[in-house]
């Protein structure tokens, strides 16, 4: 099993031959489509099912398209057959099973990974799958006690942030607790008005919520908390000018601060 046809992927644990386990996963940080094929997703030589997840850094997966589909056919599926959950494991909600050589509709992401499951018993074999997925950035993530990432773009670290980016991320903690967001990295194209390049927050779940600060510049920022359940995130980007981005951590929190933001 390998993750060829991902560009810069990660393997969690190293999925290439020889390989001994159950599953292990092909962490994506992809552009605008990436392949995924059925051969990396089956261990090598292995009957017991193969996992692959499709894993975005902060950003949303829209949709995932088959370009080939060749799997032994069954009426309920039962031999052969590839699974896909909306989610990042199969806790997720099922969007279904699927085997022969009808190409399943295109199936759309509620948030930000779609975890497959392709399961090869030992007798009959068949060409297998091709499938492209596409992404924007931004989406709906869940904030918890366990301390998660907040990247500007998915090339953090390895190349400046794109132009023309408008992104918006929805970050939302559990009933009874707050957002709080914590800023370890912030280099934006900088203007007086911040009127080219910027990061913005909002108390709530869209922009017609209290707006908590515009920001530009270099070097740290304030910490931000929510009075409620969510903090909106914007990214924008003009088409000249492009710098290094953000990049936060975010967490729930029972204990917000009443001005939101604090050194």
């Amino acid at each position: 099993m390998g993750c060829r046809g991902m560009e810069g992927a990660e393997r969690t644990p190293d999925c290439r031959a020889p390989w001994v386990g159950t599953s292990c996963a092909c962490t994506a940080r992809p552009g605008d489509a990436t392949l995924l094929r059925s051969q990396e997703l089956l261990p090598w030589g292995l009957a017991p099912p193969g996992d692959g997840i499709a894993n975005l850094r902060n950003r949303k997966l829209l949709s995932k398209t088959f370009n080939e589909f060749e799997i032994e056919q069954h009426q309920e599926c039962a031999y052969d057959h590839l699974e896909m959950y909306d989610g990042p494991d199969t806790l997720a909600p099922l969007l279904g099973r699927f085997c022969g050589s009808k190409k399943p509709d295109p199936v759309v992401a509620s948030g930000s990974s779609l975890f497959l499951r392709f399961y090869s018993d030992a007798s009959v074999q068949r060409k297998g799958f091709q499938a492209a997925y596409s992404t924007e950035c931004g989406g709906r993530l869940k904030a918890e006690v366990q301390t998660k990432e907040l990247y500007s773009h998915a090339q953090f670290g390895d190349n400046n942030y794109p132009s023309q980016v408008h992104c918006d991320w929805v970050i939302v903690a559990e009933d009874g607790y707050g957002v709080e967001l914590i800023f370890r990295t912030f280099e934006v194209e900088e203007e007086a008005d911040c009127g080219y390049d910027y990061m913005e927050a909002y108390d709530g779940y869209d922009s017609s919520a209290p707006r908590l600060g515009r920001f530009c510049g270099s070097g740290p920022l304030e910490e931000i908390y929510s009075a409620g359940d969510s903090l909106m995130i914007r990214f924008h980007t003009d088409d000249t000018i492009n710098k290094k981005g953000f990049h936060a951590r975010y967490t729930s929190t029972k204990f917000q601060d009443a001005l939101h933001m604090k050194k």
